[in-house]
């Protein structure tokens, strides 16, 4: 019988993936400053535990609120950002955000910034202005901006790294935390005197090279790394080459430690932007032109670890973040045309059949120990057979099992899971129950 009840299960969340799927406007989007102008959406961030998924850019509104240049998404509707402001104050232009335990932090030109929950917190001071990219490495805020990498103690910003480009200004486009390391991409040559091409790793104490880093083998273009993420216990670097190391590539290439691999053939062409491990896929975002047997993917795509398979979000212009929210894949970017509807600055992908809402029990789900380094037992409350699964607090399955009826302690491993707040979920057709998880040092 529990056989029958794990098939069944596993049969049924599979029927869920084999509907069809489309991309559809997120209840009007994001609208330009400017007529005719389209809005730019620079990062998109899920937070799980006030159930909220973050807008960040250049735009005036969402929705049919003034929301200027950050939004809120609760999955039915926009909230606004200047709702707490006095008349004609306002949030300045975001390129980069990322939580922080339960603090969004957000950057831009003009500094850096917290919000907690709908609620602005306060300016991370001194003012670090011209951030492009931010990352959390041992509980500590990092900040990356056009030459250099800064530490927040506290009470200052340290630089931990200088970079230097060849004949032209070096640029930090992405940073990312693979293998207990602090790993920056961008265009740069050296950092601190340090050669690495265009990506390199920082330990807590210096800088080494990923293997020879990124580039071109053929022309006098830098190798370009804009976007990072690890999958399957691998780093991927996404950009604009065609050499990793010493291996052949295209575009994107895959870091196990000590060296380059490709990822598989040549599927993607065009800049990818954004990369998000959810669950078993990896899903990459940019200016994917799809356009014949060699380039499959249209602006959205995601990789199985041995297949690609495109997502084919027809849109006029780019994507510059992709993230899940309530399960659902959210796309965002440099668009106003879906299709050739209009779709302004964010889209997501939906089932083609009518959208039911899963009823939230009443009773928490009951997880013990809550606080771990190591493993956690659950019951199944739920009585029949149920998928657990566990996000992060941008809203990304880390890890996720079934349930059957009789599941009773049940021990989970999370000893691969890094320090942090999560979110054990409980779900069928018909219910779900959740239950926050806070990992401890290991």
């Amino acid at each position: 019988m529990r056989i029958l009840l794990l098939f069944s299960s596993a049969l049924f969340f599979f029927s869920l993936n084999a509907f069809a799927q489309h991309w559809e406007d997120v209840v009007g989007g994001v609208h330009g400053r400017y007529e005719g102008e389209p809005p730019e959406v620079s990062s998109i961030v899920s937070d799980s535990i006030h159930h909220l998924l973050y807008v960040g850019g250049i735009f005036d509104s969402a929705g049919d609120v003034q929301s200027r240049n950050l939004a809120f998404w609760n999955g039915t509707r926009w909230i606004s950002s200047e709702a707490q402001f006095g008349y004609g104050a306002y949030i300045n232009i975001i390129t980069a955000m990322i939580l922080f335990h339960d603090t969004l932090i957000f950057a831009g030109p003009y500094g850096v910034g917290r919000w907690i929950d709908t609620t602005y917190g306060a300016p991370v001071t001194p003012q670090l202005t011209g951030v492009t990219s931010l990352a959390i490495f041992h509980d500590t805020l990092f900040a990356g901006k056009n030459s250099a990498v800064y530490q927040y103690t506290g009470e200052t910003w340290k630089l931990i790294g200088k970079f230097e480009a060849n004949s032209v200004s070096p640029e930090i486009h992405s940073m990312a935390v693979y293998n207990d390391q602090l790993i920056v991409g961008g265009l740069f040559r050296t950092i601190d005197k340090v050669s690495c091409n265009n990506i390199a790793s920082w330990d807590g104490k210096a800088w080494h090279p990923l293997g020879g880093g990124t580039r071109w083998s053929v022309s006098s273009l830098e190798g370009t790394v804009y976007s990072l993420a690890s999958y399957k216990g691998e780093l991927y670097a996404a950009g604009s080459f065609d050499t990793a190391g010493d291996v052949h590539c295209y575009d994107i290439a895959r870091w196990n430690g000590s060296k380059w691999d490709s990822v598989g053939p040549k599927t993607i062409c065009g800049n990818t932007y954004t990369m998000v491990a959810n669950d078993s896929f990896l899903y990459v975002g940019g200016g994917l032109f799809g356009v014949d047997q060699y380039c499959k993917i249209l602006r959205v795509g995601k990789w199985d670890g041995a297949n690609w398979y495109n997502l084919n979000l027809d849109i006029d212009l780019d994507v510059y973040s992709v993230a899940f929210f309530d399960d659902e894949l959210y796309a965002a970017g440099r668009f106003y045309l879906l299709n050739d509807t209009t779709a302004h600055g964010i889209v997501k992908y939906v089932n083609d059949i009518a959208t039911t809402v899963v009823p939230i029990m009443t009773e928490k789900l009951k997880i013990f120990p809550n606080l771990t380094n190591d493993y956690f037992s659950v019951n199944n409350p739920i009585q029949q057979a149920a998928r657990l699964f566990i996000s992060d607090i941008y809203g990304r399955i880390v890890k996720s099992m079934i349930l059957s009826s009789s599941s009773n302690n049940t021990k989970v491993d999370v000893r691969d899971l890094t320090i942090g707040t999560y979110l054990v979920t409980l779900q069928t057709a018909l219910t779900r129950t959740s239950q926050k998880l806070v990992i401890t040092t290991k």
